[in-house]
């Protein structure tokens, strides 16, 4: 192994490997593995358990900036602080829950050892493997691990939020109707539940009037759906909401309070009912429309002390706005925390920047370097203080739920970072910067 100082040098890549699963969270001394899919072309399958094949990991720096994931996953170089070569086969063929895959172990080290990779120090880094063949074909994966052996941080906490939305299933001739776009995001929201970390529970909000439609169903299909969807609600934080889409701002406006509390106790009816012994969550509300004034009277007369911004909501509170900061949201006699979703991360969930894993692990590495960022400013780790990260995808749910059920799960092992409930908002507006309602559309409701 050697030391360098200068930055990787650009390379023509002929292919970029597949990573499946990875070493994230580990520690230094512990044997990182990383396996890849076996690759489309004959010639890189070969390569990678060719005897003179040969590679070479580079191990970077500690990231402590959200700009440096940005630009690694997007191809750029890094400087490496530690490299090591690996001599052929780089990969031997394994079956990888029954599926062929390839896999790669690599030993790290506190010191210089033949065959390891030094790391000197606890961090987040970017790894690359350069894997080159006797002929000269070249292939290469980048990915990060978060080295903590200790687990003594001042975290960032961060909140992850999923929901679903749905046409009316109730159809005008009395049927019920769920169409294959809705049951395809239903299943999705399923297989984000169930595949997550069991003992982390996120916030869920599924709309009433879809739960309903799922039990008058008469499609067989939908019966089971509604019962492996009930099986996962009840572990996770259910918010509460009225049965049907509604403007809050337009039934605000004109004053009809008696028909969205309707609409609202409906709503919880059928979540209390679905959500068993578990309390419903009736003081955070999520919406993907911005709040006005009369607004904020409207939600805090319903008890709601705490909203989620998602989606094209978030842009309409101003341009200038800290996602990793909550706002006290006031109309000239109430209030309300508004927590704002980030909008790269929701880009980052519903727009994949390579495999599952690959994309789950850059949005988990630019939460910890965004972690770090704040922590290493002139202030140090005060700087984290208040503040408060909401992730989301703007379409609810990602289309590949995998990438959200492996990022709780590298944030769960990752102790710069703390996965925070909904339950544990603070219904206080002392000390929260003031945001001024914008000024919001209003559809006719009367």
């Amino acid at each position: 192994m050697r030391m360098a100082a200068a930055a990787t040098p650009a390379l023509a890549i002929d292919y970029r490997l597949n990573v499946i699963t990875s070493t994230f969270a580990t520690r230094i001394g512990e044997r990182l593995i990383i396996n890849v899919a076996t690759p489309t072309l004959a010639d890189v399958q070969t390569m990678l358990t060719d005897a003179r094949t040969s590679g070479v990991v580079s191990l970077s720096t500690p990231i402590v900036r959200r700009q440096t994931v940005t630009d690694i996953v997007a191809g750029g170089d890094f400087v490496p602080q530690a490299t090591t070569s690996v001599r052929g086969p780089v990969f031997r063929a394994v079956d990888l829950n029954g599926r062929p895959a390839f896999q790669l172990t690599v030993a790290t080290s506190a010191t210089r050892r033949p065959g390891t990779v030094q790391i000197s120090d606890d961090g987040l880094r970017a790894l690359r493997l350069t894997v080159t063949s006797a002929t000269g074909l070249i292939a290469q994966i980048t990915t990060f691990i978060n080295v903590v052996s200790s687990r003594t941080y001042t975290t960032l906490p961060v909140s992850i939020v999923a929901s679903i939305d749905a046409p009316p299933t109730l159809q005008p001739d009395g049927s019920v109707v769920i169409d294959d776009a809705t049951r395809e995001q239903l299943e999705d929201f399923r297989n984000l539940l169930a595949r997550k970390p069991p003992d982390r529970p996120i916030a869920v909000r599924v709309r009433p009037e879809l739960l309903n439609g799922l039990a008058r169903s008469t499609n067989s299909a939908d019966q089971v759906l509604l019962t492996e969807l009930l099986a996962q609600l009840a572990t996770n934080d259910v918010l509460v909401s009225t049965f049907r889409p509604t403007d809050v701002a337009a039934y605000a406006a004109v004053g009809l309070k008696a028909p969205f509390e309707a609409q609202l106790l409906r709503g919880e009816s059928i979540l209390d009912a679905a959500n068993g012994p578990t309390l419903i969550e009736r003081a955070v509300w999520l919406t993907n429309d911005a709040l006005d004034s009369a607004s904020i009277d409207f939600l805090r007369d319903f008890g709601v002390t705490n909203v989620i911004a998602v989606g094209d909501s978030v842009s309409r509170y101003g341009a200038d706005i800290d996602p990793t900061r909550a706002y006290a949201l006031r109309s000239p006699t109430k209030g309300l925390v508004l927590h704002l979703a980030d909008a790269r991360y929701s880009t980052l969930l519903d727009n994949p920047t390579g495999t599952a894993y690959e994309s789950a692990t850059a949005i988990a590495a630019e939460l910890i370097a965004q972690r770090n960022e704040l922590a290493n400013s002139q202030i140090g780790a005060a700087a984290l203080s208040g503040r408060h990260l909401v992730v989301a995808s703007a379409s609810g749910v990602p289309s590949e739920p995998l990438i959200g059920a492996i990022l709780i799960r590298h944030l769960r092992n990752s102790p710069q970072v703390s996965l925070r409930r909904v339950s544990d908002f603070t219904p206080s507006l002392e000390g929260l910067a003031r945001i001024t309602p914008p000024v919001v559309p209003l559809v006719d409701v009367a």
